[in-house]
């Protein structure tokens, strides 16, 4: 494939600009609406555990919803999906923004109003290469510049605007925001079928029994045969429900009994479509690895109280991951040509926990704002590719339960290894641990670069879409 001609391309795409304006509005409003609860929720109590307990709400339900739900955005149509999750938020959101609603309430809803962006995103992100074509790299890139930037501003915007408005307000603007999101998804994108309808691969379930244990471990892209085999689990299982009821059971529980059993079994199918494949094992477990890199974020104050550094050092340290992010999406899919990106995804890995690792000399506040930012510039270059690659060997039948598969591991990984960094500060020191997590993440990022290509070699090479070819390529 030739050079890209600038990201500016993607916006030619009507179905695009409507994805990404209504995204752009729901990250604006969510960044207004997390500061308005923090301001809220520590107003009612005076409690920074509450208040965090809260602010963490606003992240982890994904965590289960992304397992449970990613399902959905492959078993109905993916606009109505995402337009249904937009308007259930906006509701929610408003009564939220009610004066009064006690506090056990606001995090409930919280919780569901989070759980819904399972769904969305994974509708979402399944649906971009279908629009974008051989311009989706351009857009995931265009999409974390976007997401970037608007936290940023959202964070900075929404500290102001409370200080003219009130928190509920904040929530108010919010559900208006995902109103005008639900809009733009409904009249700007159009109408797609369901991508896997049950007992769509009934057939091919049959044919993939015998090889779906020895054929991913052989070649490690039998994307067909084992994920065929996968999508197959539900039909058998669906027969046996109906052979139950068929024998005397109430009817209303057999059905009751099949709906779980085939949750079940996509959940599966969608943890097996991850870990079951080697090229989307290998391209999740560096997604996942390069998300880690965040850590040095959630020890910016102790780093720069180590440092004897004022609090607006914090918000520097804070906004350099984001910053060079923005520049490495831009660099990835602006100046490095289509076929050399897929080989550079684990070089980029390994680059970003090096800058990190730059930490253990000692770099000052200058210093450690740059390494901050090169690490942020290197990750984002790894994921935009990344995310392209593993979308790319996805079916698009199982698009959806994978990608929510792999977006809740991201926020686990995220999450374990904030908390384990955390541990670990108190007893060598902020800015150790940082050194140190950049260090093991470059040596883990070395094995995943290894096995990336092997993956590349053991199939001949990397095929136009930036994926290893499988052997029938």
């Amino acid at each position: 494939m030739a050079r890209t001609h600038g990201l500016g391309g993607v916006f030619r795409n009507a179905e695009f600009r409507a994805l990404w304006a209504a995204e752009l509005c729901s990250i604006l409003g969510d960044q207004l609406a997390r500061v308005g609860l923090a301001v809220l929720v520590y107003g009612r109590t005076g409690s920074a555990a509450w208040t965090a307990a809260t602010y963490a709400l606003t992240f982890l339900p994904a965590l289960a919803g992304g397992v449970l739900l990613g399902r959905l955005a492959d078993r109905y149509r993916r606009r109505e999906l995402m337009m249904v999750a937009d308007l259930a938020r906006a509701g929610l959101l408003g009564v939220m923004a009610l004066p009064g609603v006690p506090l056990w309430l606001l995090c409930v809803l919280l919780v569901v109003v989070v759980t819904l962006g399972a769904p969305h995103s994974a509708a979402q992100g399944a649906l971009l290469p279908d629009v974008l074509g051989s311009r989706f790299e351009a857009g995931l890139a265009v999409r974390q510049i976007t997401s970037q930037s608007a936290q940023l501003a959202g964070f900075g915007l929404g500290g102001a605007a409370l200080t003219v408005v009130s928190p509920s307000v904040a929530l108010a603007a919010d559900a208006l925001t995902f109103a005008a999101s639900a809009a733009l998804v409904r009249f700007g994108l159009r109408d797609r079928p369901v991508a896997a309808a049950p007992g769509s691969t009934a057939a091919a379930a049959e044919e993939a029994t015998g090889d779906a244990a020895t054929g991913d471990a052989a070649t490690g892209d039998a994307l067909t045969r084992s994920d065929a085999g996968g999508g197959g689990t539900v039909t058998r299982m669906d027969a046996g429900a109906g052979s139950d009821a068929a024998t005397g059971m109430d009817a209303g529980a057999a059905a009751r009994s099949g709906a779980v059993a085939e949750w079940l079994a996509d959940t599966r199918v969608g943890v097996h479509a991850v870990v079951g494949n080697r090229t989307r094992r290998v391209l999740a477990g560096l997604v996942w690895l390069v998300g880690c890199y965040v850590v040095p974020e959630g020890l910016a104050a102790p780093y720069a109280a180590a440092l004897h550094a004022d609090p607006l050092v914090v918000g520097l340290l804070m906004a350099a991951d984001p910053a060079g992010s923005v520049l490495g999406a831009w660099l990835i899919t602006r100046l490095v040509p289509a076929h050399l990106r897929p080989r550079l995804i684990g070089v980029c890995a390994v680059a970003g926990g090096l800058s990190l690792a730059g930490c253990f000399a000692g770099p000052g506040v200058v210093g450690s704002v740059l390494l901050w930012g090169i690490s942020g510039l290197f990750s984002s270059a790894c994921l935009v590719q990344a995310q392209a690659g593993f979308v790319r060997a996805t079916p698009d039948e199982l698009r959806g339960r994978a990608i929510g598969v792999a977006a809740s591991g991201l926020i686990a990984a995220q999450g374990i290894a904030i908390l384990l960094a955390g541990v670990l500060a108190e007893r060598i020191g902020a800015v150790p641990t940082v050194g140190l997590t950049g260090l093991v993440g470059a040596l883990v990022a070395g094995v995943l670069a290894l096995r990336w290509r092997r993956a590349a070699v053991g199939s001949r090479g990397f095929g136009t879409d930036g994926v290893p070819m499988t052997s029938e390529s």
